[in-house]
This record gives C-alpha cells, sequence and structure tokens, in this order.
C-alpha cells in the first residue's frame, strides 16, 4: 500500500500547494502590518506619558473593549 498524497486523496490540482504558500505569506503580512500599525499608535499618541494610553494601544492590537476593562474611554 502506498501513501497517497494531499492531491490524489482529494483530486485536487498540484498548483493548490503554492497557492496556499501564497495565502499563508498574505496572511503574515496582514498580522505583521497589523502590528505594525499598533505599535505606531502607541508610539505616536497625544498622551504618551499616560500608562493606560500604552495599555489601550495593546488592548486595540488584541481586540479587545478597553472601555469596558478599565471602565472609561480611550479618548479620555
Amino acid at each position: 500500500m502506498s501513501v497517497k498524497s494531499i492531491h490524489e486523496v482529494f483530486n485536487l490540482p498540484f498548483y493548490t500547494i503554492r497557492s496556499y504558500n501564497i495565502l499563508i505569506i498574505f496572511t503574515f503580512c496582514f498580522f505583521f502590518f497589523k502590528l505594525k500599525a499598533a505599535l505606531w499608535v502607541e508610539l505616536t499618541h497625544e498622551n504618551v506619558n499616560n500608562n493606560s494610553t500604552h495599555m489601550a494601544a495593546f488592548l486595540h492590537l488584541k481586540e479587545l473593549p478597553f472601555n469596558k476593562i478599565y471602565r472609561r474611554n480611550i479618548h479620555e
């Protein structure tokens, strides 16, 4: 009994591996630029001396509601 490739099992064309690699690269780039944007917001915010600003940028990166956790608005 021979081991079948994923193409033989699911009857896929051979270009799908290349397509999956491109999808992985685009996903990595998306999250990289999302992280870069969140860090930019954190470092260039008006209230740099306010510790809650840094936490707000971190929670925004994690897509968590800042005001529900700290009971105040992000723009105070």
